[in-house]
């Protein structure tokens, strides 16, 4: 026994170089050893499972504060551990929304010790944001072009060239929010349902929003800095292509699209549910890298909510448990490679977002979840753990993980939840940091004084 070790886990290592039959050790919530053979105080013999890092989804509506009754951090960070997610990135369109160092500061205040997994929090654009030194605050932004679940819209194409740059000097990240609302404005589409929103947010314009983020992030001069986000149709591939931004696609836009008409208000989201033609290609996108993130855009509303007439439901789909086991089961079918499948979830999110590699490598943070491919299942909402207590992915094939490894230790094992108490942090900048802001500074003494 390795004594140094408290738990060592064998099995298909997806290392960085490529996969590997091999133990990895765990102390301190850190990767100790990546060894053929080692045995830690707790051994996990998981031969023949993949034993991958643990998501990263960049893009979560919590809804804390403000909305708890459809969820909360607690509540969705235990979703998310279920499925294979340790660290999340949560968006500004809270009640109150996170626009300024106030709404932000009281947002980190009501979720601090709430969290089963690490995350970040999103601060919301406005027109007359100053990223100079709100950049130093977070660090991460929302920037909304259209109108949808909040108020936060900025709709004047030009403020977001300086919007951006201001960002990317204050080296910070941008994620785009990308279609374009005098197109929405523009149309008044017949009929009702899954065909009619779609229509109603037409994909030329958020093709035309997505073009417009391009070239306002290349003017920038750091491209990278800037993420589009839920890419819904092929049309936004072609403006992505060569543009050397990061750009994600979502789990629903992958598996469902308009003519689920059965699906109701339950699949009116923002971008709109697009054509079988769209799905095709935006899984093909993510398999061969053109689609560098997959995310989930985690947005639950109660059943009540959705049951309303169509026209008066929120948009937004739960999905955080489901997104990764989802893949895995495409992964299994061949669809897309465990190596683009563990860059789309870990290595490329935690790089956009600056956390540090998300890797099984010695000294990387002890974030991983393990599958094993013959664990076959279909989604079912009875099974999950998100508080508003539905999926649109019901009966579609997907591979939960086995064990959860995260803050604190061991989340999930074998399908039982194992932590008493939350242990995720706030990955982002200090507190410290932020409260150092508004510190005066000393006065400058001077020469001979």
């Amino acid at each position: 026994m390795d004594s140094d070790i408290e738990l060592s886990i064998e099995g298909r290592l997806m290392l960085p170089g490529g996969p590997m039959d091999a133990c990895v050790g765990i102390s301190g919530g850190r990767i100790q050893a990546v060894k053929k053979v080692l045995e830690g105080e707790d051994h996990r013999d998981m031969t023949g499972c993949v034993v991958v890092p643990a998501a990263v989804d960049m893009h979560v509506h919590f809804r804390q504060p403000g909305d708890t009754a459809k969820g909360d951090f607690t509540t969705e960070g235990r979703a998310a551990a279920f499925g294979g997610v340790t660290t999340v990135a949560d968006m500004p369109n809270t009640r109150p929304p996170a626009v300024d160092e106030g709404s932000w500061l009281e947002k980190y205040e009501s979720v601090h010790g709430k969290s089963f997994v690490d995350y970040l929090l999103y601060m919301g654009m406005r027109a007359d944001t100053d990223v100079a030194r709100l950049g130093r605050v977070t660090g991460l932004f929302k920037l909304y072009t259209a109108s949808t679940t909040g108020d936060l819209l900025v709709s004047n194409v030009y403020r977001w060239v300086g919007l951006l740059a201001g960002v990317a000097e204050a080296g910070g990240r941008v994620t785009v929010h990308a279609e374009d609302q005098s197109v929405i404005e523009g149309v008044n589409p017949k009929g009702r349902g899954l065909h009619r929103h779609d229509a109603s947010r037409p994909a030329m314009g958020e093709a035309a929003a997505v073009k417009q983020a391009v070239l306002a992030a290349a003017t920038t001069g750091h491209p990278s800095r800037v993420h589009v986000a839920h890419v819904s149709c092929r049309q936004s591939l072609e403006a992505l292509a060569g543009a050397g931004c990061s750009a994600e696609v979502t789990p629903h836009h992958l598996f469902l699209d308009r003519r689920m008409e059965g699906l109701k208000a339950f699949g009116k989201v923002n971008p709109p549910l697009r054509t079988d033609v769209d799905r095709a290609a935006l899984l093909a996108a993510l398999a061969d890298g053109r689609i560098p993130v997959l995310s989930s855009d985690h947005a639950p509303h109660t059943r009540e909510e959705k049951l309303q007439a169509f026209e008066e439901a929120p948009s937004g789909v739960p999905g955080v448990e489901t997104m990764v086991p989802l893949m895995m089961a495409q992964l299994k079918e061949g669809r897309i490679g465990i190596d683009r499948l563990v860059d789309a979830t870990a290595t490329r999110p935690a790089a956009f977002l600056g956390i540090g590699r998300r890797s099984i490598e010695v000294g990387a943070v002890a974030h991983l979840a393990v599958y094993s491919l013959r664990d076959v299942v279909e989604v079912s909402a009875a099974r999950l753990h998100h508080k508003c207590g539905w999926t649109p992915f019901e009966g579609m094939p997907a591979i939960f993980p086995r064990l959860v490894i995260g803050p604190g230790g061991i989340l999930v094992d074998e399908g039982e939840w194992q932590l008493d108490r939350p242990e995720g942090r706030y990955v982002g900048l200090s507190l410290r940091d932020y409260k150092a802001l508004d510190e005066p500074k000393p006065a400058t003494q001077k020469k001979g004084k």
